[in-house]
């Protein structure tokens, strides 16, 4: 099992990571509908809750694995995040919702490496679907390229210096001779969570952004697919969105017509701005809504 393969807990700003096992119990109250006449009984499902029992939690960031934090949010009665199920397949769907720790039990043992088990009783709902995937550069760059025209210069790097969230993020470095400048930035190739688009389906765009220094514009998005029929299927250009300070920024895109039997999608997300700019990207998502 890889780390991170069946379930990641999210306890404030620390990740946990699920190594040794996973345990989703799914209940649901049945109300009994029958009286003394009838030979069988009859019931009508009522309220449905959910439990996790998850044992040996280890904390990427640090050298307690976790504990400290679960004991301490059992103790403050935290909520925390959690995402359970098939973690490595953008195809499988996953449980994710919010949790409290019922009980948090270490196991020191003798000659053996100490490990520590939590049961989740879950509040609310259990969203029970294909998850976003998030591109968030906590160990690489996850397949993303610089994408720069003649004349230019613009670097891609992994950055573990004060990163937007987590352990990494992305900064493009851009400089050109001359200045303003369009359609440069980052690629993704073989985006292939996204397999049937719909007509006049919603594809949405989210990052986090920092900018250090220079003026950055989102310029345009452009969704590029192999498949039937293919082609350039979604592009917004002059977009002229300029990205000041730090945020957060969303872009919806309706696709028309149709597309089926997608196998690979290439994403694009282009900027432009004066003849330099520095900026860091974090948290990328593409879904369709």
């Amino acid at each position: 099992m890889e780390i991170g393969d069946t379930i990641i807990i999210k306890i404030n700003d620390t990740e946990l990571v699920g190594e040794l096992s996973l345990q989703i119990n799914a209940t649901r109250d049945m109300i009994k509908q029958s009286d003394k006449k009838l030979d069988w009984n009859k019931y009508k499902p009522g309220k449905m809750g959910m439990t996790l029992v998850v044992s040996s939690l280890c904390d990427i960031t640090s050298l307690d694995y976790g504990y400290d934090e679960a004991r301490e949010a059992w103790e403050l009665g935290t909520a925390v995040a959690y995402k359970a199920g098939k973690l490595q397949d953008p195809l499988a769907k996953v449980e994710t919702g919010f949790a409290y720790i019922q009980s948090v039990n270490k196991t020191s043992p003798d000659n053996a490496v100490s490990t520590f088990t939590m049961n989740l009783t879950v509040t609310g709902e259990s969203t029970f679907s294909l998850p976003n995937v998030i591109w968030d550069f906590e160990t690489d760059l996850q397949g993303w390229v610089p994408n720069v025209g003649g004349g230019q210069t613009l670097t891609l790097v992994r950055n573990t210096s004060s990163p937007i969230t987590g352990l990494g993020d992305a900064i493009i470095n851009y400089s050109a001779t001359t200045g303003p400048t369009t359609n440069n930035g980052m690629n993704k190739t073989d985006v292939s969570h996204i397999t049937e688009i719909s007509n006049s389906q919603t594809v949405r765009l989210n990052f986090d952004y920092k900018v250090n220094s220079g003026t950055c514009v989102l310029d345009n998005y452009v969704l590029d697919i192999a498949g039937s029929p293919g082609g350039i299927f979604g592009l917004l250009t002059s977009l002229n969105d300029p990205l000041t300070g730090s945020g957060n920024k969303t872009v919806d895109l309706v696709i028309s017509p149709a597309q089926s039997n997608i196998t690979a999608i290439n994403l694009t997300i282009a900027f432009k701005g004066d003849n330099y700019y520095n900026v860091e990207l974090d948290n990328i998502t593409l879904e369709k809504v």
